[in-house]
C-alpha cells in the first residue's frame, strides 16, 4: 500500500538577516513547503537562536498546509544594546 508520510520544509536555510544595528528591526520571509502526501497543521514556529532578539508574528494564527502548498511567515530580528 502507500504509505502516508508528512513532510515540512523551510526556505532559506538558514535566514540571513545580515548586519542588523542594535536597536532596530529587520523582518525577512521564511517559506514554509509541505513536501509530504498528507495536510500538516503549524501551531507554532520557534527559531532555534536562543534569546528574545527573535520573533514570529502569528496574526490570525498558522495555516494548515495541504499537499504540495506553501505559506510565508515573516520573522523579525530586533537586537538589543
Amino acid at each position: 500500500g502507500r504509505g502516508i508520510a508528512a513532510g515540512l520544509v523551510a526556505e532559506p536555510e538558514p535566514l540571513d538577516f545580515g548586519p542588523v544595528l542594535p536597536n532596530t528591526r529587520a523582518t525577512r520571509q521564511l517559506t514554509f513547503r509541505n513536501v509530504g502526501n498528507r495536510p500538516i497543521a503549524i501551531t507554532n514556529v520557534r527559531p532555534e537562536a536562543v534569546g528574545t532578539e527573535f520573533s514570529v508574528p502569528a496574526p490570525g494564527g498558522w495555516p494548515a498546509l495541504e499537499p504540495g502548498a506553501s505559506a510565508q511567515v515573516n520573522v523579525q530580528y530586533a537586537p538589543t544594546g
